[in-house]
């Protein structure tokens, strides 16, 4: 496997952490909702959540109770950084600079993985599985998606509107 081969967007398929006593436990439910995004750059990106998660009752994306802010940080999951492949080992190394768990900022998660036609299979051996996992491994499966009819996107077609540059004087 080589960095061209991830390249791209992958939907999350399942999410299941397995302890070393053999015991599974899926972190977000059993049907998680999220992305991983492999850039040409060589950045990467993971967003993964549980489904039906309930809206805040405040229209303020940084306001919500303490309990309702508590219940979406723990049903949520987002890191990004750069990432390399070791495509001898099938390994490839997520550099984490950005992570919605702070723990894991300027750490490297280390992922073994495996491609099958538009499936990819993610394990990892962890001492801190979040989720509700303790010591054991998580083993991730995704797969590239496909636009319904109608869900098509042209870059032509999409205009960004911004304002003009500001001078700034110094």
């Amino acid at each position: 496997m080589k960095a061209e081969d991830l390249v791209g967007t992958w939907r999350l398929r399942s999410w299941k952490n397995v302890a070393s006593d053999g015991s599974a436990v899926d972190p977000l439910g059993e049907q998680p909702v999220g992305y991983i995004f492999y850039n040409h750059d060589g950045y990467m990106s993971v967003e993964i959540m549980a489904a039906h998660r309930a809206p805040y009752h405040d229209p303020d994306a940084f306001g919500g109770t303490p309990e309702e802010r508590s219940e979406a940080i723990s049903t949520y999951l987002s890191y990004s950084g750069p990432f390399e492949v070791l495509a001898d080992q099938d390994t490839v190394i997520h550099h984490i600079e950005v992570c919605s768990y702070p723990n894991w900022i300027g750490n490297a998660q280390v992922r073994f993985a495996k491609l099958s036609g538009d499936l990819l299979i993610s394990q990892h051996q962890a001492d801190d599985l979040p989720g509700r996992g303790a010591q054991g491994r998580a083993r991730v499966g995704a797969r590239r998606p496909r636009l319904t009819t109608g869900a098509r996107f042209s870059f032509a077609a999409a205009r960004v509107m911004s304002p003009a540059p500001r001078r700034i004087r110094g």
